[in-house]
């Protein structure tokens, strides 16, 4: 996972060393919730250094938050939305520019987005922007390079992508036709020439199409078909063979023929779909993290009709092992991949729309020696962000990302010691860490 190196430094990409391809989750542990858990975001909304989640439920249409304590995630007073609001995805950024997190809730019977401003911690109901009709898929992300969050999502009944520009008191907002029903839209460089494109899965057209970022203005690229017989759901960006390229995962399913797809991001264009088996009916969200500490992308996907997520491993070049299952409860919806329980690695956070519950799947993978470069764990490095990240979390303010390491960078539950910040440039320099 690297991008292009802006640093000054000349150094080599060096990962951490554990050991590859583990995968050790515990048992799921069961958070109740409302009727009708969705759209989860993870976020540090009090300030205090830790990840933090909100999800919305439909009946009653709620806006639910889990403060995070030393690893223990406690509810706090839901916030009441409108009535039949059909509250649905989430995102959270700091969409004010007041150094906090505030979080966006997508409302797919009133076609908006409402905003919840952070208010030393607490949320607080700001203003609404119209979207376009079934919205879903909200992401938050710098899409016109003024260093503001920007968010997309798709409109499946509109076949657009809604992009909704941050102008600081005020959103603008652009449909992007995109083709016939799409399901996921990601954001990431794929061209590398320094801004984020989209790209977005087409669940009927059974396709996947980059939408091409220019200066802030989206126009139709690349359309890369994933086959006669699927169509593709989930999307998710990372670099799995680590060439400096962003490279695309997606879900793909249709009648019993269910697979995590991965296509290459090549010099010469976008490879054919590398096809993995979900083992699980009905694939759905995807995230790429890294679940065991080596330093590339992993994957994991919701099988929505089977009550599982499958992780699978990436082996460093790209090339993903045979799938371990989790079980969640019933018709798992959402999916997110953050640091929750305080350990060394990522954890998993699922929510269950038919069974009223979160499923939270703590990460039991000790790495070994120092941890991957890529503290923020945004599929990025080395950069800027992570040195920027690394001193911000030594010296306890909030990472950039919710998936940022701990500060026992070396592993040797030590912290916080010299020796950390001795092994962080180190291994960024292309060293060895000191607990090899």
């Amino acid at each position: 996972m690297k991008t292009r190196i802006s640093m000054s430094l000349v150094v080599a990409c060096v990962a951490g060393t554990a050991v590859a391809d583990q995968i050790a989750f515990a048992p799921a542990t069961v958070v109740p919730t409302a009727q009708r858990p969705g759209g989860i975001s993870v976020a540090d909304l009090d300030g205090d250094g830790d990840s933090d989640v909100v999800f919305t439920t439909d009946t009653p249409d709620r806006l639910q938050r889990l403060i995070n304590n030393a690893g223990v995630l406690t509810p706090v007073a839901a916030i009441a939305l409108p009535a039949g609001a059909g509250a649905g995805d989430t995102a959270a950024a700091d969409f004010d520019g007041d150094g906090d997190v505030d979080v966006a809730v997508i409302y797919k019977n009133l076609n908006q987005v409402q905003f919840f401003m952070n208010m030393a911690g607490t949320l607080a109901a700001g203003g609404s922007v119209s979207t376009g009709t079934d919205a879903r898929g909200i992401i938050a992300s710098d899409l016109d390079g003024d260093n503001d969050a920007d968010l997309a999502m798709v409109s499946r009944d509109d076949n657009t992508v809604i992009v909704l520009t941050n102008n600081g008191a005020t959103w603008a907002s652009t449909a992007i036709t995109a083709g016939t029903e799409p399901f996921g839209v990601a954001a990431g460089d794929m061209d590398s020439d320094g801004d984020r494109d989209l790209v977005v899965s087409l669940h009927r057209d059974r396709t996947v199409r980059i939408l091409t970022n220019v200066n802030g203005v989206f126009s139709v690229g690349t359309t890369i078909n994933v086959g006669a017989t699927v169509r593709p759901d989930g999307v998710a960006l990372a670099d799995f063979n680590n060439d400096g390229r962003l490279d695309i995962a997606t879900t793909l399913g249709n009648n019993g023929v269910d697979f995590v797809g991965v296509i290459r991001n090549l010099v010469t264009g976008f490879s054919a779909v590398a096809s993995y088996p979900s083992m699980g009916a009905n694939p759905g969200p995807i995230v790429a993290f890294d679940t065991d500490n080596d330093g590339d992308a992993d994957l994991a996907a919701l099988n929505q009709d089977a009550g599982t997520v499958v992780v699978l491993p990436n082996n460093g070049v790209g090339v993903f092992g045979a799938g371990s299952l989790l079980t969640t409860g019933a018709g798992p919806d959402s999916l997110v991949a953050a640091n929750l329980t305080g350990g060394p690695t990522v954890d998993l956070l699922v929510s269950n729309r038919d069974s009223a519950s979160l499923s939270l799947f703590a990460n039991q993978v000790t790495p070994a020696g120092c941890d991957s470069i890529d503290f923020n764990g945004n599929g990025a490095f080395p950069e800027d962000q992570d040195v920027i990240d690394f001193f911000t979390v030594l010296a306890g303010g909030a990472c950039s990302t919710p998936i940022c390491g701990d500060i026992d960078f070396n592993n040797n539950d030590a912290y916080p010691e010299d020796q950390d910040v001795i092994d962080f440039f180190t291994v960024l320099a292309g060293g060895a860490c000191s607990t090899q």
